[in-house]
């Protein structure tokens, strides 16, 4: 059994299921028991969510709003190693899109291997938000678009399917895009 002491916050993962769902999990050894902790970001209560395996589903969660998430870890039935410090996630919008709502945006090579090219059509693209994430959920970059041409060097990306979500004043926008060698 691994030696007890407070979680490092780099081993949290959370990967959002649908709009109103995350999966929260630990990547670390197994220990004896598990507490994980959410709350609404600027929220003062926690709630608390106990198992005995490392990864916890949490449901009915708030549509546009970042969480704040902790775990702590159980040695044995009594000793804990305190809680780790915070990880965060942003649940999505569900604010529907119809083709004249969504900025166009043109996205190539197709499949990628070394630049990806992102070209938006409309000026309101500028100063737009921006997560890359890879097909785990795990992100990858994340920025602004401060132009409507961007150049993404994708040379070290593994091979395989990712998502660029783009959070405009419409709502959240989500393209895929493969990197292929």
């Amino acid at each position: 059994m691994p030696t007890c002491g407070s979680v490092d916050s780099r081993l949290l993962r959370s990967q959002l299921l649908s709009p109103s769902k995350v999966a929260i999990k630990l990547d670390s050894a197994s220990f004896f028991f598990y507490d994980f902790r959410l709350r609404e970001l600027g929220d003062t209560v926690w709630s608390i969510y106990s198992n005995d395996d490392s990864e916890i589903y949490v449901e009915n969660l708030k549509l546009n709003k970042q969480y704040e998430y902790q775990v702590r870890v159980y040695c044995s039935s009594r000793s804990n190693g305190g809680w780790s410090g915070s990880a965060f996630f942003n649940t999505e919008s569900t604010t529907a899109f119809t083709n004249s709502d969504k900025l166009k945006i043109k996205v190539y090579p197709v499949p990628a291997s070394n630049i990806l090219n992102l070209q938006f059509e409309e000026e309101e693209s500028k100063n737009t938000n921006y997560e890359i994430l890879d097909a785990f959920g795990k992100t990858i970059l994340h920025g602004i678009f401060r132009q409507s041409y961007q150049r993404l060097d994708v040379s070290i990306w593994r091979d395989g399917m990712y998502f660029i979500k783009i959070y405009t004043p419409r709502g959240l926008q989500i393209i895929k895009c493969l990197i292929l060698r």
